[in-house]
């Protein structure tokens, strides 16, 4: 048992629909591992991860939010805000991030986006530093590379189990085909067939060391999981068809 303390937190589901579908849990992983993530009224916003920063940018895109032009940008960059605290603490980024708002001239509006992010970030126990809207609409987020969590990360569990960085990434592409391309979608697009084309690294571990898991989805879902190893491909390079049941 990793956390005994928590013994106390820990309640049975059993609740018929499965638990990761109940709480939306396949869609924050699918987020996580998209570079563009979609916002309520239309717009979107784009994270790059490099080795100096975080860059993210706000796209108002087809935004529906906003009788006039500044109004539509405070209402998307607003939304924003929220998300990308979200997606902060989502993909556990750190160090240097800088946020590419929408531009907006009144700086009453300025300030309650800035005030916005500031209360979003809050409840995350990682001490962040966060800079006013400069003349570029830019912010920039610092974000302490240590955080004071109370038990370990998805990533440091990964490290425990697998000892090695590569596996960790392979444990998150296999999470990935896991939860979004063989049980969320198939089940929502009475899929027959799934044939997924992976790195020849990751099909020896999907074979060898996923073969029940993926017998299990095979099994529960009446759907045919084809694995194929590519040598032309790298990780985390992927790909997946999937082959629906004829109409009769």
């Amino acid at each position: 048992m990793w956390r005994p303390d928590f013994i106390n937190r820990v309640k049975l589901y059993q609740g018929e629909v499965p638990l990761f579908s109940h709480y939306q849990i396949e869609s924050q992983i699918e987020s996580a591992f998209q570079r563009e993530v979609r916002l309520p009224s239309g717009g979107s916003i784009v994270i790059d991860v490099t080795e100096a920063l975080t860059a993210i940018d706000i796209n108002s895109a087809r935004s529906t939010r906003g009788g006039d032009i500044e109004e539509t940008a405070l209402n998307t960059n607003l939304e924003a805000a929220d998300e990308i605290a979200r997606q902060l603490r989502l993909r556990d980024l750190g160090g240097l991030v800088v946020i590419d708002f929408i531009d907006m001239t009144p700086i009453r509006h300025q300030r309650e986006v800035e005030n916005r992010i500031r209360d979003a970030v809050r409840p995350d126990r990682a001490r962040i530093q966060i800079s006013r809207i400069s003349r570029f609409g830019l912010v920039g987020n610092v974000t302490s590379a240590f955080k004071p969590i109370i038990g370990p990360n998805l990533r440091t569990i990964f490290a425990l189990v697998v000892k090695e960085q590569a596996k960790c990434v392979i444990m998150n592409l296999f999470l990935y085909l896991f939860c979004v391309c063989w049980k969320k979608k198939p089940l929502k697009e009475n899929t027959k067939q799934v044939h997924t084309i992976v790195p020849v690294q990751i099909a020896s571990y999907l074979l060898n060391e996923k073969r029940k898991a993926i017998s299990n989805i095979e099994k529960r879902h009446n759907v045919d999981i084809i694995v194929a190893p590519n040598e032309a491909m790298e990780t985390p390079h992927f790909s997946v068809f999937r082959y629906v049941m004829a109409k009769k």
